[in-house]
């Protein structure tokens, strides 16, 4: 029992220590790509987090390491986010680092994703996916959900399509003016955020979100 006590001490240092070097880090990559920094990430506006998928699944719902820039009416937000889902045994904490786009743009709700199996199962009983006959290989790798259809198929036009077949992993999600785009598999490393970052402006540039910040 002493032992399993060591060694359960020794993982919350090691958690403590690695949560501090993340801040410190983040801290320096906020001050080198000219972003405001908010390790509480307390700056994260509340509407945000009330009009989004990735924001209203599970429990524990903690943003943290917020990377900001404003413009009068323009926001990119670049924060880690994670939660829990399941009890007990089954729990799984799910993170990511997100990047949210506020401004610019008025978009329908909607919802993309990669389409995996379990995805084609629910379909089968009536789980929505928008697909385009006439784009199949679009419709293959994309999962696209969203309340009015017809809105969505307006903004997922034929250049948006071709644009969205050349990435890979991304998960989008958007409703009126905010926008987010993230990979799952846990936060994103600090020396990668440049890239990162630049390729999520893409993605809120390709639906029309203009001046960012």
């Amino acid at each position: 029992m002493a032992a399993v006590a060591v060694v359960a001490g020794g993982g919350v240092l090691l958690a403590r220590y690695l949560h501090k070097k993340r801040h410190e880090d983040l801290a320096k990559t906020a001050m080198s790509l000219g972003f405001d920094f908010d390790p509480e990430a307390v700056a994260v506006p509340g509407e945000l987090r009330a009009m989004l998928p990735v924001f209203m699944a599970g429990s524990s719902k903690t943003p943290s390491n917020l990377l900001s820039r404003r413009s009068v009416d323009r926001q990119l937000l670049v924060f880690d986010y994670s939660y829990t889902t399941g009890n007990g045994k089954n729990k799984t904490q799910h993170s990511q680092t997100i990047v949210a786009f506020g401004g610019g743009a008025f978009l329908p709700q909607f919802q993309l994703c990669p389409e995996n199996v379990v995805h084609k199962v629910m379909q089968l009983f009536g789980y929505q996916d928008i697909d385009f006959p006439e784009n199949r290989e679009f419709s293959k790798k994309w999962l696209l959900r969203g309340p009015d259809e017809n809105s969505v198929r307006a903004i997922m036009n034929t250049e948006v399509q071709m644009f969205l077949l050349g990435l890979t992993g991304w998960h989008v999600e958007a409703s009126g003016q905010w926008l987010a785009a993230y990979k799952t598999g846990g936060p994103q490393k600090p020396q990668d955020y440049f890239s990162y970052i630049d390729q999520a402006r893409r993605i809120a540039l390709a639906f029309g979100m203009r001046g960012i910040p």
